[in-house]
């Protein structure tokens, strides 16, 4: 499952990134993994950066592991 929030102000095609996600999860070999994308606000993604990372201070993206799997790690 593509689990998508958009907290942007600027329309983003939400059904055509799901699309995508789910073709990059397929080729990785990872179909039934579980996906969650938060398009964040430059101000909410600092805070995340700062909260979570302790870097005080803006960045283009974040990424979280849900599973403990390695990438082209095998279950």
């Amino acid at each position: 499952m593509i689990n998508l929030r958009n907290e942007q102000t600027f329309p983003i095609d939400t059904k055509k990134l799901k699309a995508q996600a789910r073709t990059l999860l397929g080729v990785l070999d990872y179909a039934s993994f579980d996906l969650g994308i938060l398009l964040a606000t430059p101000e909410d993604i600092h805070l995340y950066n700062r909260d979570y990372r302790q870097h005080d201070k803006p960045t283009d993206i974040l990424s979280f592991p849900y599973h403990t799997l390695v990438a082209g790690q095998r279950i």
